[in-house]
């Protein structure tokens, strides 16, 4: 009896040591909007891409959820997923999924990209100059 409890003991570890599930850990190449996003996936403790990752990502203010993903893919052999465009800002959720490892659901903020203005310090210039004027000349005045 001793012996078949030390036999389902060490059964039982050495399944629980090969079924250990590994952490995954991504990357996304841009979080702006209106640009091309690749997300790539690799193992947390080891580094190494991973192959066939089920990527979804959903926009977080819409439901139901299914109505609410805007993308899906799986990684390749080196773990990233084909580009995709987001075009609203927000907040998004990424979701990585593969057996062996913990599911991951990760929440991203993907920005508008800050409207350039090439011209916009000699207009404001420009804008400023009859107010110094008009301050050197009453300035002159008094003394």
């Amino acid at each position: 009896m001793k012996k078949a409890f030390i036999v389902l003991v060490v059964v039982y570890l050495s399944l629980m040591v090969c079924a250990k599930k590994s952490d995954m850990e991504l990357s996304l190449s841009s979080t702006l909007t209106g640009e091309p996003v690749i997300i790539t996936v690799s193992d947390r403790d080891t580094g190494v891409p991973l192959e066939d990752v089920g990527v979804q990502v959903f926009w977080r203010e819409v439901l139901p959820i299914e109505s609410a993903r805007v993308f899906w893919d799986f990684t390749d052999a080196e773990g990233k997923t084909e580009p995709f465009v987001i075009d609203e800002p927000g907040t998004y959720i990424v979701t990585l999924g593969k057996e062996g490892y913990y599911y991951r659901e990760i929440r991203v903020v993907f920005y508008s990209p800050l409207p350039e203005y090439p011209g916009i310090w000699l207009p404001a210039c420009l804008l400023f100059i009859p107010f110094i004027v008009f301050f050197f000349i009453r300035l002159r005045q008094r003394f």
